[in-house]
């Protein structure tokens, strides 16, 4: 699909062209101004009403996809599942880390990231009615702990462990690409990341192909 440009940029590209065209106009005949003008004018209006009609399908494109942002409630660790209201705030939500993030607060209830509740949670995708559900799992492996790890790392990281086992059996494929147990800012830690977890999705893609296959409705073209 071929999406026009948007209005910011837009305008960004007319308005120096606007200032050329009159500082030209000054410098060579203030009756070349209305043809300038008039030309810059038309070509505006043309790029909005293509940008306008890209946009539009771009927005119906989108707007097809149903989003789920997950975060936990502070005082009970519940996890919440939100699916309308202010998107941001329960963007914020979903990743305030307890003791790194400020938890936020929602119509009155504080809550922190969902990771503290269900760091996979395989089970609310079910409950939103997902026919196959792809979880990907991010943690680091146990068995490759560092012996310098505080022990309250491996406390943490055996918590989470257990919770995402609970969810695990109710996931149709599951990915867990090996990240390593420090994670990093570089951009050489960053091109791993890519690198291991499009590998880690090749490998699924088999599964996820005959679980495509075999659900009639997702197996439409």
């Amino acid at each position: 699909m071929k999406f026009g440009v948007p209005l910011v940029p837009l305008v960004a590209l007319l308005l120096p062209g606007f200032l050329s065209g009159m500082w030209l106009s000054t410098m060579v005949n203030w009756r070349f101004a209305p043809v300038i003008f008039g030309s810059l004018a038309v070509a505006y209006i043309w790029m909005r009403i293509v940008t306008s009609r890209d946009d539009q399908r771009l927005t119906q494109m989108v707007l097809k996809l149903k989003l789920a942002v997950t975060a936990a409630r502070r005082d009970t660790n519940v996890l919440a599942v939100f699916t309308r209201g202010n998107t941001a705030a329960a963007v914020r939500a979903s990743s305030a880390t307890p003791g790194q993030f400020a938890p936020v607060r929602i119509r009155g209830v504080e809550y922190h990231d969902g990771d503290e509740a269900e760091p996979v949670p395989i089970r609310a995708a079910r409950a939103l009615g997902a026919e196959v559900v792809i979880a990907v799992d991010v943690s680091a492996y146990l068995e490759k702990t560092p012996a310098e790890a505080p022990e309250a790392w491996r406390v943490r990281d055996r918590r989470r462990s257990a919770l995402i086992e609970l969810e695990r059996p109710f996931a149709d494929v599951f990915i867990h690409p090996d990240l390593n147990y420090y994670a990093g800012i570089s951009e050489a830690y960053r091109r791993m990341c890519i690198q291991r977890g499009a590998d880690a999705a090749r490998a699924a893609i088999p599964k996820i192909r005959e679980l495509l296959q075999q659900s009639p409705r997702l197996s439409k073209p």
